[in-house]
């Protein structure tokens, strides 16, 4: 069943919780990936922040100001290892129930969700949660998925955009799940199935940008309005980007890396997408945003 977006009333769970929105004086902190060995980066303030090194595929989150990564791809098979930053230094927690890669890793309220992916059996659809230590949920996604996004809409909530499945089709369903109850709803779908693609909440919209569709780079822009629930065409990229990450930052939209643009961001001002060179090169990354010391 698709449910009127309007009656969800997104707009107030979303400000205060969605991915990457946060105040000013932020930084976002570009790790592991599979280009220029992992090397670790902060945008705009500098942050000693220790390397992951070469990981393809990994999710990262802060939780408790700390940040979590986990999973990704060692030599093409999926991990189930964690890490939390201690400084300079990556300190091994409990790993995840399943192994995984190209999945969502998702702050939601005082947890973790971790979802989907690629596991050591193929995808997977099964669903588990941090909170200090891992348990897996009694239910799991409406079918096996990897390479698609996630944008929390309260303490509980999550929405999940697009990927590939199983059958490698690309993806343009929306739905939306409660860490209490599993599925919850299906919204109206992106007009462009795509994977590895970024998504974030923008000024009371949900935006998805970039990835891949039938094997090429995206530039295409597409935003939910949560008043309607329809979709319309938002402002280009300046250059196609597939495996990217994005955040709200002081305000603006950005993009940061993924291929084709390895070095570079994009900054949506609200009228037009400005780009800007960055240190390093990142494909295959995990991004999270955090205060500047």
């Amino acid at each position: 069943m698709i449910f009127p977006v309007s009656s969800l009333i997104f707009a107030a769970n979303l400000a205060s919780c969605s991915m990457g929105s946060v105040a000013a004086q932020s930084t976002v902190v570009l790790l592991g990936g599979s280009i220029e060995n992992g090397v670790t980066e902060s945008h705009p303030c500098d942050m000693a922040i220790g390397d992951i090194g070469y990981l393809p595929g990994l999710g990262a989150a802060v939780l408790n100001e700390k940040i979590v990564y986990c999973g990704g791809t060692d030599g093409g098979v999926p991990q189930s290892k964690c890490y939390q930053n201690e400084g300079m230094d990556w300190v091994e927690i409990e790993g995840m129930n399943v192994a995984r890669a190209y999945y969502t890793f998702t702050t939601v309220g005082d947890k973790i969700l971790a979802a989907g992916g690629t596991s050591l059996e193929g995808l997977t659809s099964t669903m588990e949660v941090f909170d200090g230590s891992w348990s897996t949920l009694d239910f799991g996604l409406t079918s096996a998925r990897a390479r698609y996004c996630a944008v929390p809409l309260s303490g509980n909530e999550v929405i999940m955009l697009g990927g590939g499945d199983s059958n490698y089709q690309l993806l343009s369903l929306v739905e939306i799940y409660d860490l209490s109850e599993g599925f919850i709803t299906e919204l109206p779908s992106m007009p462009t199935p795509r994977m590895s693609f970024a998504c974030s909440y923008f000024k009371e919209e949900i935006w998805a940008v970039g990835g891949y569709n039938r094997g090429s780079p995206l530039d295409t822009v597409e935003i939910l309005t949560t008043r309607d629930g329809t979709w319309r065409t938002g402002p280009h990229l300046l250059r196609p980007r597939g495996y990217l990450t994005m955040h709200v930052l002081e305000e603006e939209l950005v993009v940061f890396a993924g291929y084709r643009g390895e070095g570079s961001l994009e900054r949506y001002n609200g009228e037009e997408w400005k780009e800007e060179s960055i240190k390093y090169f990142h494909g295959e990354h995990a991004s999270v945003i955090l205060p500047c010391n």
